[in-house]
């Protein structure tokens, strides 16, 4: 076999590896990142116990940031530095922070997360003044 069809081959595992478990994966580090930015002011990723994740799964996490701050429920501070991951090599992360503390306890307690009680429906929505009634 040819380096390329070797590489393709590898990229093409990879790729349905990452398809047939992303949502599994992503759900449980959307779990744990909400769970860290509920009990931290300011977090890093590389603070966020993710040694079970297997190589091959990766990029889920960075989606999963984007996923959670799309959604409102964290944000960037605004401060980076070099991670201390060692998986990570050094490369630059961005700190986090809890953006929404009635949309993470929500999320968290509709993925089975017991023990956080979840906000209203009303209290996740501001209605503006001339909502009707």
């Amino acid at each position: 076999m040819s380096t390329t069809k070797t590489t393709e081959a590898k990229l093409d595992a990879a790729v349905t590896a990452q398809f047939i478990f992303k949502n599994s994966i992503m759900r449980r580090l959307a779990i744990l990142i909400a769970k860290k930015a509920i009990a931290s002011p300011a977090f890093y990723p590389d603070e966020v116990e993710i040694d079970w994740l297997q190589k091959v799964d990766a990029k889920c996490v960075g989606q999963t940031y984007r996923l959670l701050m799309r959604l409102n429920i964290i944000s960037r501070t605004g401060h980076h530095r070099r991670s201390l991951a060692k998986n990570r090599s050094g490369g630059e992360i961005w700190q986090y922070r809890c953006q929404s503390l009635a949309l993470a306890r929500t999320f968290l307690d509709r993925e089975g997360q017991g023990g956080i009680t979840s906000e209203t429906q009303m209290d996740l929505l501001t209605p503006p003044p001339s909502f009707p009634k």
